[in-house]
């Protein structure tokens, strides 16, 4: 509503019970922007001590991650391998911090247009007891990659430089044992 004439305040009006209140005049600058700029830009919400397992699945590439204790282990190779728990921390944190930069259509008809039909990409998250997480991951566009949540109907875009996190390679996650300095 209108400022009033004395003070930092302005009218307002709640429209549920129609009574007129005075709210801080600077509430209508915060509150006056499109709806896009007032969501939640956190695609996920995740407990990462509560991981037990990680699926990437890119292409023909498939790397399982699984956690026993607080070691962490490949076990898509032939045989159970340690894995370095900074990379799978580091991993855990892209994908925990991912921020939506546009929020590309809320209900798409076809995932198709986005890549997300047959996504080259996805990734899972597993709990104890199920998975908690799924994400397909999509075309590239300009220097960002659309991404969806499995069973789940917006299509949004993130940064692409999530992409250089998700390897497949047994090297990438590999545990490289340091020879002892002689002394």
């Amino acid at each position: 509503g209108d400022e009033t004439p004395v003070g930092d305040s302005q009218f307002m009006t709640d429209q549920a019970s129609q009574k007129v209140v005075l709210g801080a005049r600077h509430l209508r600058y915060m509150l006056n922007k499109p709806l896009k700029v007032l969501r939640k830009k956190e695609l996920f919400q995740f407990e990462m001590d509560g991981i037990r397992e990680i699926t990437i699945q890119k292409g023909r590439g498939r790397m399982v991650l699984k956690k026993e204790g607080t070691d962490w282990f490949m076990v898509s190779t032939k045989q159970k391998e340690p894995a370095q728990t900074d990379k799978i921390t580091a991993l855990l944190t892209a994908l925990q911090t991912l921020q939506v930069r546009e929020f590309e259509d809320e209900a798409p008809q076809d995932l198709a247009k986005y890549g997300l039909a047959n996504a080259q990409t996805t990734v899972s998250l597993r709990d104890e007891k199920t998975t908690q997480l799924e994400l397909l991951f999509g075309n590239k566009i300009r220097n960002g990659v659309y991404v969806a949540k499995q069973a789940q109907k917006p299509v949004y875009q993130v940064s692409a430089h999530v992409l250089d996190q998700l390897a497949t390679d047994r090297e990438a996650y590999l545990k490289k044992e340091v020879p002892p300095v002689p002394v």
